[in-house]
């Protein structure tokens, strides 16, 4: 999962500044992610037996937090619009 960083379209920090949404968003994401695989591996190393139905709920959270990147680039695409920011909250609150 990578957010589209595309390149500045010149060779300048000037350019690569007016692109600090898109990296504010992937350091978002990615800080997140991390979080959540950190919680991922603690949980797991603490648990006694392994289901089928702790498979199943592993597939949904991961499903979810699949979507971070996603709503993470459209939050800084749109410049935090309340929408965008709406299920980013409801999809991190997962």
């Amino acid at each position: 999962m990578v957010l589209d960083l595309k390149k500045p379209e010149t060779a300048s920090f000037a350019a690569l500044g007016h692109l600090w949404p898109t990296w504010v968003s992937y350091l978002a994401s990615y800080l997140f992610i991390a979080i959540v695989w950190v919680n991922h591996h603690f949980l797991l190393k603490n648990c006694p037996r392994v289901t089928t139905r702790l498979i199943w709920a592993n597939f949904g959270h991961l499903f979810v937090v699949s979507l971070i990147p996603f709503l993470t680039a459209w939050m800084a695409e749109t410049r935090l619009e309340a929408v965008p920011v709406a299920l980013y909250a409801f999809d991190s609150s997962w």
